[in-house]
């Protein structure tokens, strides 16, 4: 196990100058987001893009993934009754065509160090080492369970590294029947944490950060899942 950790980081990290980056509208110079893949996860990235920004443009445009008609009726549901609901997707990354694993990483570390860490320059690294979602539509993703193992790298402006750690996170999530959502927890529609990687990753991040910042756990912030039928229950809209 590689740990590596350097006392007094919280000290540290505000005592630095500011760093000097470019970065996207939103975006905080201050601080960068980088992501790597072990290689058989980078040769499996742009298909699993592909599948993730095809499934979140059919849930902002129609309501539902796909042609699947079992479940067409509950996601249509979802769609007329959640009008005000703030969807973690479109929340973090409202471009549907900048839809992607790295992307949505970076966007649920730069909201989550708003509130804790602002005053954090430098750059966080995530090691995805392995990936598996439970009911995912790429065979070699897919498992028995989901989860994610790999790092997270705190490095200075200068490069130098201040602390890794090793992040194994097995998915647990909140579930909520408010269809007017706003937050402060990542939302998600009730059947994604098997199907899609959004819940994963915010649930992965959630844990590397407060790795990292323990004492900010409280704001923080991961995923819930937004529950709009029973188990049973199929619900057309007129």
């Amino acid at each position: 196990m590689r740990t590596t950790a350097i006392a007094g980081l919280a000290a540290l990290l505000a005592s630095m100058p500011l760093a000097a980056q470019d970065a996207a509208p939103g975006e905080d110079a201050r601080v960068k987001v980088e992501v790597s893949f072990s290689p058989a996860l980078e040769r499996r990235l742009n298909v699993s893009n592909r599948l993730e920004q095809s499934r979140e443009r059919d849930f902002r445009e129609q309501g539902y993934y796909g042609n699947s008609r079992r479940r067409a009726g509950v996601f249509r549901f979802a769609a007329n009754q959640t009008p005000n609901l703030k969807w973690a997707g479109e929340f973090l990354i409202p471009a549907v065509e900048d839809y992607s694993f790295e992307n949505l990483l970076s966007s649920l570390t730069l909201d989550n160090l708003k509130r804790a860490a602002p005053d954090f320059a430098g750059t966080i690294h995530y090691e995805i080492n392995n990936l598996k979602i439970s009911n995912y539509s790429i065979s070699f993703i897919q498992g028995r369970s989901s989860y994610v193992i790999g790092y997270i790298n705190v490095l200075a402006p200068d490069g130098s590294l201040l602390q890794s750690e090793k992040i194994t996170a097995n998915l647990v999530v909140d579930f909520s029947v408010d269809w007017d959502y706003q937050g402060p927890k990542y939302a998600f529609m009730q059947t994604d944490d098997d199907l899609r990687v959004g819940p994963m990753f915010s649930y992965f991040v959630e844990k590397a950060l407060e790795r990292v910042w323990p004492e900010q756990s409280k704001v923080i912030q991961g995923p819930v899942m937004i529950q709009i039928s029973g188990p049973d229950e199929t619900v057309i809209s007129s």
